[in-house]
């Protein structure tokens, strides 16, 4: 009898929280007035979802939520909603508990090494993201990608990605005495080209004919003594569309 009631309570349980999950998701894609409503109204059950959940619908609706309202409790099991706590919480002492627990396995904080054996790949590549944008590459970042190479052997095209990171853009594209032109940081530098050249080109004809354009070239592209002695007014700034914007 002990066996079936906690069966039957587990399903039940189980039922509960995925009926949550549904409905949150449905509110957070179409009203999100409601949704908050909704979570305030039913807090107990999210906080223990947000504990629980690994990988869910539930996930954009953390990162939601961190937004809006920053002290919602610490992720337990997601790897994602981890990361999405490391760029949105204000409380200091968690992000670096976080930090902590890529190292260090604490009693109080989440087990990442276990989220890890876990994760999905975008999750992976998520935090690992988190990592860099909040403290740089030469923080907890380099124990991370250990971890990667130890529980998650497949993880190479994450692991790239990573170092694709912007963060890393500066670095690979500086000159340093220690690197003396390597094959591997020529094959970088043009990875980065290629990828900004890529972002540039969706509007880079567009943006050079409105920057370009006659009722505005002359203040792009002279000083503001060139332009006095030409008698070419100060360009003046303002709120809205500028004089000078075109439909192409």
């Amino acid at each position: 009898m002990e066996q079936y009631l906690y069966s039957r309570g587990h399903d039940t349980m189980v039922t509960i929280q995925d009926t949550f999950d549904t409905i949150a998701n449905y509110l957070y894609r179409n009203d999100k007035e409601l949704l908050e409503k909704y979570i305030w109204s039913n807090k107990d059950l999210f906080s223990k979802r947000v504990y629980t959940h690994t990988d869910t619908q539930l996930c954009p609706i953390v990162s939601y939520m961190l937004r809006k309202k920053p002290d919602i409790p610490m992720p337990g099991c997601c790897l994602m909603c981890l990361a999405h706590t490391l760029r949105y919480t204000e409380d200091e002492y968690i992000r670096n508990l976080i930090f902590r627990s890529v190292v260090v396995r604490y009693a109080d904080s989440a087990n990442v090494e276990s989220m890890i054996k876990k994760a999905k790949r975008m999750s992976l590549f998520e935090f690992g993201a988190a990592i860099l944008e909040k403290q740089g590459p030469y923080g907890v970042f380099d124990e991370y990608i250990k971890l990667l190479m130890r529980w998650k052997p497949d993880s190479g095209d994450t692991i790239i990605a990573l170092y694709s990171h912007p963060v890393f853009h500066k670095i690979l594209l500086s000159n340093h005495i220690e690197c003396q032109g390597c094959q591997e940081c020529v094959i970088h530098k043009r990875r980065i080209y290629t990828l900004f050249r890529g972002k540039k080109n969706v509007f880079f004809e567009e943006l050079l004919a409105k920057s370009m354009h006659p009722s505005r070239v002359f203040q792009w592209c002279l000083d503001n003594e060139d332009a006095t002695d030409m008698g070419i007014p100060p360009y003046q700034f303002k709120e809205g569309k500028a004089d000078w914007d075109i439909v192409l």
